[in-house]
């Protein structure tokens, strides 16, 4: 019977039907207490309709077991991890609305729902974490780099400029700006490195725009040229920080 009912749930979340969810709800007023877990990789209801983005199953889910929100996955990610990395926006709103910290939690890769959604260039979804837990986004990655970091590997333009944007220049921390990985990298050192020219350009064009109102952004445009002027000198040797 337990089984039967699992399997019936695990479908529910698939697909998103409300009216099954209810249905098994009924029938047994505790089912969420009684299985958590709906796979072989530890997976909550609440885990399989974040990642496909069913809201209202969501939303009911949460009504009636909010302690769903804390639950991790066999590698450690939380459904919140995984409506980040997806982009539904307004599954991660109700997410943090009823446990804010899981914007800190690491899966077990040293990743963080900020970081999952930095890497997919999910920019919505990474300034609502930011706005509710800011001080996730300086959490640090395997390797030693930030969040800025990510952005840079995976080409994340638009996620770079609304953190510079919003930490940055508006929090005033340069210290964020030019971190480094466990290598001595700033992500200027990085995009040089990896010969991401177009990066580095499309970067002044963001700090030109952020320079009318902010002193932070003469800095961070001088930084930046002066990165970019010895491009030449350090692709001899590309794998030294500058």
């Amino acid at each position: 019977m337990a089984e039967s009912r699992r399997e019936k749930l695990n479908e529910a979340a698939i697909e998103g039907n409300v009216a099954i969810l209810l249905e098994l709800l009924q029938q047994d007023p505790l089912l969420l207490n009684r299985l958590n877990y709906l796979n072989d990789f530890n997976e909550t209801p609440l885990h399989v309709a974040s990642l496909l983005g069913h809201l209202t199953f969501v939303h009911e889910l949460l009504k009636r077991s909010p302690r769903l929100a804390k639950e991790l996955d066999s590698r450690g990610c939380s459904a919140l991890h995984f409506a980040a990395a997806e982009g539904f926006l307004d599954i991660v709103k109700i997410l943090v609305r009823v446990d804010p910290d899981m914007c800190s939690i690491c899966n077990q890769d040293g990743m963080n729902p900020i970081h999952h959604a930095a890497m997919r260039g999910r920019v919505d979804v990474l300034a609502e974490l930011v706005r509710v837990r800011p001080l996730a986004a300086r959490t640090a990655v395997d390797g030693g780099g930030t969040v800025l970091h990510l952005c840079v590997k995976y080409n994340q333009l638009e996620a770079i400029k609304m953190l510079i944007e919003t930490i940055g220049v508006k929090g005033r921390d340069d210290g964020f700006i030019n971190s480094q990985d466990d290598y001595g990298f700033t992500i200027l050192h990085l995009a040089v490195s990896n010969k991401q020219l177009q990066s580095v350009i499309s970067w002044i064009s963001v700090l030109v725009a952020i320079v009318v109102t902010s002193s932070m952004g003469v800095f961070l445009i001088g930084k930046l040229l002066y990165v970019h002027s010895r491009q030449n000198k350090s692709t001899e040797h590309p794998d030294l920080p500058l």
